[in-house]
């Protein structure tokens, strides 16, 4: 064929070319025999039923882009019929080989390969790309969207062990996938990732439907994208790794005798042809709304050969046409004058450029490289040779590979350089390279960041590779200072929540795969707003540091300790049964019991322990966390120092939380109220005060007993703003009946916690100016045990408000253990005898003995006697009989509203003091009146 080409041209040039008289007639002759042949051939009905068969991948047909092209072709060739048949990245090369195609588009480059050298295929080109991308719920759980690094996107699947859905194995998307994991050095063996003999749609839409991630390319996506219903989403994209190249290959002939070898060829110059590559660019934004197939002819290094040969060919005719030996011997000469010219310029250019490159060298702090892979050969820069503490005079080193390895700490070396062979050997023509690794020139450890770019060969690999090298080493130190800040408490340096958290999923993840336990243990210090308060924040805080040493003294290397805010600690026990954890609370327990120096000072401090275990207690780190806080609040109200979790205590719990919300609120909307007891004075029959009752009744659960309100009260520091406003309500109601002429005293009850309030005093003083009443109008009643918590501090409150002129009385006496010399010392005004006493005194002959001793004791302390629980005229007569002064009870009247006792007292009108009392300061008590 080619012989007769060149017979042709011959002919040509002698009878069309030459100027020779005798070839006139031969030209005019074959002119006219050329252009009937022409129109023979247009005219054809042969070329009329041409059909050209295309096998396309699923990937490109399904979008539309093939069919489009085969339009654009027919455009230019009527007469060609166009056939497509979509089918699988290699099984479309299958089936050009059964003889089912002319010209097969595919994008399986191994594939491809072997297709074009068992002989079948002809002129592989590649005609475009478009890309892959990483595709999950649209929530983005891993917040791969925010990710730059795509190994780190791959390296984060496998660490997370995402549901993972591919196609089937002989598809281009796994193979491609397979390239990406390989390069991440990553063996995709979890139990959710899972390669299906489907299609990359069907896998698509599984995907979707079960909320997994996958694999495919944006085409498929595209085109399915209605019926996925947003359920799954491209979550990483736009990475050159990602890129999808596509080939078309002509079917030879020779193997394949039914292929269109010379239609196919046609079809191959138009796919690679400006309008066809134009037509590809703008396919995406048409269809879709985006981009999506990129045109590549240009990168085809066999395209570029195969028309610089035809170009070659062409110029060569030219001037064989044109020249003759003497023009070309003058070309030449001019050319090699301008050469010489070019040469001189061109040396002078390279001079600047090398004195710019020394300068650049000598001006940055980066090192710089440049390594010919061919010859194994490096230049370092000064900078560089100083940054790995080696010397070469003129800064060209042999493999350095090497010396690279040998600098690299062992840790680093096998991912640092497996990177470095993976883009020698396997990286895109245009992509960059880089990667982190620490050296030790001396004994201090330095980070280094490698950077590159390589110029490949023909088949892919490099041969020449130049980039930096840049010392990182501050700031991987400000990154590693910013995230132990993160992760760490800043006074204690403990792990904090979030740590804690990280780990306690880690150990869990292992215990489940080790069918093992853990347990989590959570402590809460006891007295310690006692301590922060009266000693100052510097020795509360000196204190949770010794406390966090302390533990992490008594606990195993792999134990974690965290601080989870407060004076709330926890302990992380990995591959720990119920008994060990037991065992080790214990020792918690033990060492807390030791005094703690902190300065001046030296304190007892003791804990509360709850523990949970995994996986009885629960299956997650929040669960876990939340069950040993449970245990821990359990622990604390029962006196028990340490309890595990009881899923049967956890409802309590969660009421306990809520109540403490719902009384907050409760205290700031002022829907607490206040009942009112009488209390009578036995000498004259008269009702001389009311004891103000706090009741709360919650909107839901109706009325809340004290005894479950004011504990909660008590730990979360309401018990404050909660006595605030009882005295502040029972002082404004006493103003009231005053007015109306009705003198009663109102007796309001002390927490311990308000003892140890230091303002209580000066508020009081506030209240008694706000409501114009005299201080003796209030007596604050304070049971035995809430004076012994702390008697110095009791005493020096106490004298401060006897001083004042406020009644104070010893609420509940006789059920403490308080010392009868330290109750003279106090400056109480009166004793309150428990109603478990006097409600016995008709039956109990030693609780009559009490009562009646109580009563002679606090005559004799020049005190005054007041009786709870009087339930009947018989104790009422006794009481009155042995000199009690004051008696309250359910035979003298309830706790009444404000709307029922207001009703009681115009009931008992004649009975309630219209005077001042007498009973002040100066009280002595004298016999009771019959």
């Amino acid at each position: 064929m080619k012989q007769a080409k060149h017979g042709w041209c011959k002919i040509w040039q002698r009878v069309f070319l030459s100027g020779c008289p005798r070839y006139s007639f031969l030209r005019i002759f074959f002119q006219i025999m050329i252009v009937s042949v022409w129109s023979c051939v247009v005219s054809s009905p042969a070329v009329a039923a041409e059909r050209l068969r295309i096998i396309a991948a699923q990937t490109a047909a399904d979008t539309g882009l093939i069919s489009s092209l085969a339009d654009g072709f027919r455009a230019l060739h009527p007469e060609v019929n166009v056939d497509i048949q979509p089918a699988g990245a290699l099984a479309s090369l299958d089936l050009g080989r059964r003889g089912l195609a002319d010209i097969v588009i595919t994008h399986a480059p191994g594939g491809e390969k072997l297709f074009v050298d068992d002989g079948y295929g002809l002129l592989r080109t590649t005609i475009m790309y478009n890309e892959f991308a990483i595709l999950g719920p649209p929530t983005d759980p891993l917040k791969l969207a925010t990710e730059k690094n795509l190994t780190a996107v791959l390296q984060r699947l496998a660490r997370e062990q995402v549901s993972f859905l591919v196609p089937g194995k002989r598809s281009g998307t796994l193979n491609k996938l397979n390239e990406l994991w390989l390069m991440a050095g990553i063996d995709p063996d979890w139990v959710g990732y899972e390669i299906s003999n489907a299609s990359s749609i069907a896998t698509l839409r599984d995907a979707a439907l079960f909320g997994k991630y996958t694999f495919t390319d944006l085409g498929t996506y595209l085109v399915n994208r209605g019926t996925l219903g947003g359920n799954i989403v491209p979550l990483y994209r736009d990475n050159i790794l990602l890129r999808n190249y596509y080939s078309a290959i002509v079917v030879n002939s020779e193997r394949d005798p039914k292929a269109n070898q010379a239609l196919a060829e046609s079809f191959l110059e138009y796919l690679v042809s400006d309008e066809a590559q134009e037509r590809i660019r703008r396919f995406g934004e048409e269809r879709f709304g985006t981009t999506l197939f990129t045109p590549a002819a240009y990168l085809d290094e066999g395209l570029k050969a195969r028309r610089a040969k035809n170009a070659l060919e062409l110029k060569q005719q030219e001037l064989k046409l044109m020249t003759g030996m003497v023009l070309v011997l003058i070309a030449l000469c001019i050319l090699a004058s301008l050469m010489l010219t070019r040469m001189r310029k061109l040396n002078k250019v390279r001079r600047r450029s090398e004195e710019r490159f020394q300068l650049a060298l000598a001006g940055t702090n980066d090192g710089i490289w440049d390594w010919d892979v061919l010859v194994d050969k490096a230049f370092f820069s000064p900078r560089l040779q100083e940054i790995l503490n080696i010397e070469y005079v003129d800064g060209f080193v042999s493999n350095p590979k090497r010396i690279f390895a040998e600098k690299i700490i062992p840790n680093d070396q096998l991912s640092a350089l497996g990177k470095l062979e993976c883009y020698l050997q396997k990286g895109l023509g245009d992509d960059l390279f880089q990667v982190e690794f620490r050296i030790q020139p001396d004994n201090e450890i330095r980070w280094l960041l490698m950077r590159g770019k390589a110029i490949r060969g023909p088949t892919g690999e490099a041969v020449r590779i130049s980039g930096s090298v840049t010392d990182i080493t501050e700031r991987k130190t400000q990154q590693a200072t910013i995230e132990h800040q993160a992760l760490h408490d800043s006074l204690t340096n403990l792990p904090n929540r979030a740590l804690l958290s990280d780990r306690l999923e880690n150990s869990i993840q292992l215990a489940t795969r080790q069918n093992t336990y853990l347990a989590l243990v959570v402590m809460d210090l006891d007295r310690f707003k006692d301590i922060n308060d009266t000693l100052g924040h510097q020795v509360g805080d000196m204190l949770l540091q010794q406390v966090g040493a302390r533990l992490q003294r008594i606990l195993r290397p792999v134990d974690t300790v965290a601080r989870l805010g407060g004076d709330e600690f926890a302990i992380l026990l990995p591959v720990t049964d119920a008994t060990y954890a037991n065992h080790i609370s214990q020792k918690i327990i033990l060492s807390m019991k030791k005094a703690f120096e902190l300065g001046q000072h030296s304190l007892y401090v003791g804990g509360s322990l709850g523990i949970a275990i995994f996986p009885q207690h629960g299956h997650d780190a929040e669960t876990l966390i939340q069950h040993a806080e449970v245990a821990m609040y359990l622990a604390k109200r029962s006196n028990s120092v340490c309890a595990f979790y009881d899923a049967s205590q956890d409802r309590h719990t969660v009421m306990r939380l809520e109540l403490e919300k719902d009384l907050h609120e409760a205290i700031d909307n002022n829907s607490l109220e206040l009942y009112y007891q009488p209390q009578f004075d036995l000498r004259f029959n008269k009702m001389i005060g009311v004891e103000a009752l706090l009741r709360w009744r919650h909107p839901q659960r109706g009325m809340v007993p004290p005894d479950e309100m004011i504990p909660i009260a008590e730990q979360t520091g309401l018990i404050k703003p909660l006595t605030i406003w009882v005295l502040n309500t029972a002082l404004r109601q006493c103003e009231m009946w005053r007015r109306d002429n009705i003198h009663l005293n109102v007796a309001v009850n002390l927490s311990v916690w308000n003892l140890q309030d230091p303002t209580l005093v000066d508020e009081l003083k506030a209240m008694f100016a706000t409501w114009r009443l005299p201080p003796s109008s209030l007596e604050l009643e304070i049971t035995e045990s809430a004076m012994m918590a702390d008697p110095n501090r009791a005493m020096e409150v106490l004298t401060n408000l006897d001083a004042m002129g406020v009644r104070l009385a010893v609420d509940d006496f006789g059920t403490g253990f308080s010392s009868l010399a330290y109750l003279k010392k106090l400056p109480v005004h009166a004793l309150k005898i428990d109603k478990s006493f006097v409600m016995g005194m008709e039956k109990e002959e030693n609780d009559a003995t009490i009562v009646r001793s109580t009563i002679d004791l606090a005559h004799n302390l020049g005190l005054s006697v007041v009786a709870e629980g009087v339930e009947n005229e018989e104790t009422l007569k006794i009481l009155a009989l042995h000199g009690c002064d004051i008696a309250q009870g359910y035979y003298l009247g309830r706790p009444l509203s404000l709307t029922d006792i207001m009703k009681f007292i115009e009931d008992h009108r004649a009975e309630v003091s219209t005077e001042k009392q007498p009973l002040d300061n100066n009280f002595h008590p004298g016999k009771a009146m019959p």
